[in-house]
């Protein structure tokens, strides 16, 4: 099948952006029978409703930053690093992983 041929080409090439890449996939949902796989493609193509579906491959470890800027001097301001270990439970697994 030329559809399936041309998913396993761009899959193992790296010249073509990903959305082409699923939106055949998309072709191919249509034409089998298989809702895992479509339910999967279009949490993909549209993103995923929660941070708790997410799959490992869609989220990374990073350090988050901030500047604090005063408000009596605009010009003066402190670069820190957020830690996740003195937010509250329920913002700290935001902190730790963000969605790619």
């Amino acid at each position: 099948m030329a559809l399936i041929d041309d998913i396993i080409e761009m899959a193992s090439s790296d010249k073509e952006p990903i959305g082409n890449l699923l939106r055949k996939c998309l072709i191919l949902g249509r034409q089998i029978p298989n809702e895992k796989f479509r339910a999967w493609l279009d949490n993909e193509l549209d993103g995923y409703n929660s941070q708790d579906e997410l799959p490992s491959y869609q989220t990374f470890r990073c350090v988050n930053k901030g500047l604090l800027v005063g408000l009596a001097d605009p010009f003066v301001g402190y670069s820190i690093t957020l830690s996740a270990i003195t937010t509250r439970q329920e913002v700290r697994k935001l902190l730790a992983t963000w969605p790619c």
